[in-house]
């Protein structure tokens, strides 16, 4: 099954959030279990044949995230415009302004970064 089988079969965009997988999965996890269909046996095999579809769509796009650590933590380009907007400012203007420009620019760069690193 391809990834873009899996998100579809999860009724999910590929830009969806991992916390927005796992609902996904969950939800069609309790609608497509076998035990509700228990009544009827051979609905009960087609539940257990959809539930390993969803159970394996979910494991693929899990398996496929976690291979990829950009999705997980993605690079702090814009900490480090702000940083070196910081630094042009201070080559440019180096006076008092400059360096109260430079400094507010290099705290937001440091508070983007540690941002990245708590998620």
């Amino acid at each position: 099954m391809r990834l873009e089988e899996c998100y579809r079969l999860l009724d999910l965009d590929p830009g969806a959030t991992d916390e927005e997988v796992k609902t996904a999965w969950r939800d069609l996890t309790k609608v497509w279990h076998p035990d509700r269909f228990g009544h009827d046996r051979d609905v009960q095999r087609k539940a257990e044949e959809k539930l390993k579809a969803i159970n394996d769509a979910y494991e693929r796009i899990r398996a496929h995230r976690e291979g990829r650590p950009e999705t997980r933590r993605p690079f702090p380009v814009v900490a480090i415009m702000f940083a070196f907007a910081g630094v042009f400012v201070l080559l440019r203007r180096p006076t008092t302004l400059g360096l109260a420009i430079a400094g507010i620019l290099f705290f937001v760069s440091v508070v983007l970064i540690m941002r990245l690193r708590v998620r």
